[in-house]
């Protein structure tokens, strides 16, 4: 079976739309994040070859190479999430017929679910640091592509409040407390400081076009 990444754009959306359950949101938020920060590389790369700009060229590589390494595991986790969610669907089809393997299931159902929280939380993290990225870019980048990074910007945003929300719905089956609260705590500070980040993308912008 290919990757979910090896797949063309039209057949990527097609199994998205089909009643197969990967991919499903966490695996597209990471892929819409992909293209997100794209879009903030889009603008540092065009800009280092702005004529008259030669002095900034430097600076303007470095974030468009930051940038790819960001793009790069926001591709990675497109998979990566298909796998973890695949994982819980096999955990909560274990027997349980039994006393030992009614353990076993649970055992395996609250592994699988804290590595498909974790991946969505790698989202999070990728999609919050990508957007500081396009934040820095859409302020000193060319203005011809502010309203294009800010889209970007815009995008990055979705992918953090998307896994944010993942985090919240798979959480519930959680049975550690401490666990779940540490967790919801982190959610919490990168929700806030998206929004931070992202008002502060469309200041910028708005001044610029």
């Amino acid at each position: 079976m290919k990757k979910l990444i090896d797949l063309n754009i039209t057949e990527f959306t097609q199994l998205t739309a089909s009643e197969s359950v990967t991919p499903g949101g966490g695996s597209i938020l990471a892929c819409v994040g992909a293209l997100g920060v794209s879009l903030g590389m889009m603008n540092a790369t065009i800009s280092a070859h702005k004529k008259g700009w030669e002095s900034k060229r430097k600076k303007f590589e470095e974030i468009a190479k930051k940038g790819k390494i960001l793009q790069e595991k926001l591709i990675q986790l497109i998979d990566e999430d298909s796998g973890a969610y695949s994982a819980v669907i096999e955990s909560y089809r274990l027997p349980k017929n039994t006393d030992d393997e009614k353990r076993n299931r649970i055992e395996e159902i609250q592994n699988t679910m804290k590595s498909a929280i974790e991946t969505q939380r790698d989202v999070m993290q990728t999609a919050f640091d990508a957007m500081n990225l396009v934040k820095e870019i859409t302020e000193i980048g060319n203005p011809n592509c502010a309203s294009d990074s800010a889209v970007g910007g815009l995008i990055l945003r979705t992918a953090v409040k998307g896994a944010g929300l993942n985090i919240r719905t798979n959480i519930k089956v959680i049975n550690d407390t401490s666990y779940k609260t540490k967790m919801i705590s982190v959610v919490d500070n990168f929700e806030q400081e998206a929004e931070k980040l992202e008002n502060e993308i469309m200041r910028i912008v708005l001044e610029k076009i």
